[in-house]
């Protein structure tokens, strides 16, 4: 198998072709979100129009009106995926090493784990295949988001690829196949993006049917990651992969964070959290028939046109959330009239008496990055990285809807004339 590899020129390591848009692990993220997308071996394509053509009745002549989202997905079936040689295939580590140091190959570890490339990677598949895991602990830190502690367990480099390659190749491919269309989290073509685009297609539908009648149910789980039961994740893993030794390395990985939870920083735990309450989706879509469905890593939401529809579902809904041990946040979940302002996803939803869905962002944002900016000047750091940050969120919150003008006056006032 070897011999494959080490017929690669290193010029090629430099210049192989890899199908990622960004690094995707948490643990190069200082500030622990997840990311905006999971990069699995799926193709997508994407379609003439746009999520929201369809609903605002601008759909051209000969697009596809039965096309419920932005994109189709082209991949490999299930089954060519079930396979332990795709994870110590050489070229999918080597490929998998490529995207995991994206954005952190300035670091100490990234350069010595490449000066020995080929000997870690060679190293990495004889480990593999006598069924142990690739691990060198954690490196753990805490972070503050938005004024909740997160604890992060950020991997080695040299796990970090097992890891990608695993995911990449085999996980992702295998257990997106079976998720809601309406699960936008962390999976390659959706995101934050698609979910508030889905939602707002939700808020249209229902409008063209009930008019302002009708009633949205958010719902959240309780420290999510750190509920989810080992016992009860395991047998859905392996009803999906039937090759024993890829499930057992899948198990090994998740055993590092103890008999229960999954950890922040983890590639793997990343997976396999979207899709753990997969059953409760299908429940409420299937069962229950709520169309105006959709979730977002441990976020969700549904519309009915009636409190007690939405009361009754509810219940349902939060029966199945229990059995699996992920309960509800009695505190975050609740019930809102449409006529009302909504809060999902650090964004504001109103419906207007015409139908039109507002969306604007939470104010906190604004602030946080007021904040931000006057700490930036307190710490002396260059005008160049503080003008790139400052840019990016800009935009996003621009993107949102946004007044950035408040932020636009701060940063002049201490920087000079704003981008």
């Amino acid at each position: 198998m070897l011999s494959r590899f080490l017929s690669i020129s290193t010029t090629n390591f430099c210049n192989a072709n890899n199908n990622g848009n960004a690094n995707n692990n948490n643990a190069s993220n200082t500030n622990g979100v997840v990311p905006d997308s999971l990069i699995g071996s799926q193709q997508t394509i994407v379609c003439d129009s746009n999520l929201l053509k369809k609903e605002t009745g601008i759909l051209r002549s000969g697009e596809n009106r039965d096309h419920d989202g932005c994109c189709s997905t082209k991949s490999r079936s299930s089954y060519q995926h079930d396979s332990f040689f795709l994870l110590t295939d050489p070229l999918n580590l080597l490929y998998a090493y490529q995207e995991s140091k994206k954005g952190v190959s300035w670091k100490y570890s990234i350069q010595k784990y490449e000066q020995h490339l080929i000997k870690n990677i060679s190293d990495t598949i004889k480990t593999l295949e006598q069924g142990e895991i690739v691990t060198k602990g954690f490196f753990e830190f805490d972070i503050n988001e938005r004024g909740k502690n997160r604890h992060i367990k950020s991997v080695h480099i040299s796990e970090r690829v097992v890891q990608k390659a695993l995911c990449n190749q085999i996980l992702t491919p295998i257990l997106s196949k079976s998720l809601i269309h309406d699960n936008g989290a962390s999976l390659q073509g959706k995101g934050t993006s698609f979910t508030r685009d889905r939602i707002k297609v939700h808020l249209m539908r229902h409008y063209r049917k009930y008019g302002t009648a009708g009633y949205i149910v958010l719902l959240d789980c309780r420290k999510y990651f750190d509920s989810i039961e080992h016992s009860i994740l395991y047998p859905m893993i392996d009803k999906q992969i039937n090759d024993k030794k890829t499930s057992g390395i899948v198990h090994k990985y998740i055993d590092e964070f103890g008999d229960k939870s999954l950890g922040l920083g983890s590639q793997v735990s990343q997976i396999t959290a979207i899709f753990f309450p997969n059953s409760i989706d299908h429940y409420a879509k299937e069962n229950l028939h709520l169309k105006q469905y959709g979730r977002y890593m441990d976020d969700s939401y549904f519309i009915v046109p009636t409190k007690e529809e939405a009361q009754e579902k509810l219940f349902l809904l939060s029966k199945k959330y229990d059995s699996l041990g992920i309960p509800l946040n009695l505190h975050k979940t609740q019930i809102v009239k449409l006529t009302r302002n909504f809060t999902f996803m650090k964004c504001i939803y109103r419906i207007s008496g015409t139908g039109k869905i507002l969306i604007h962002p939470d104010k906190a944002g604004l602030k946080r990055m007021c904040t931000k900016l006057k700490k930036f000047k307190e710490m002396g750091l260059p005008l160049n990285q503080v003008d790139l940050a400052y840019k990016a969120w800009k935009g996003h919150w621009i993107s949102l809807n946004g007044d950035s003008r408040k932020a636009e006056l701060l940063y002049s006032r201490l920087y000079g004339e704003a981008s």
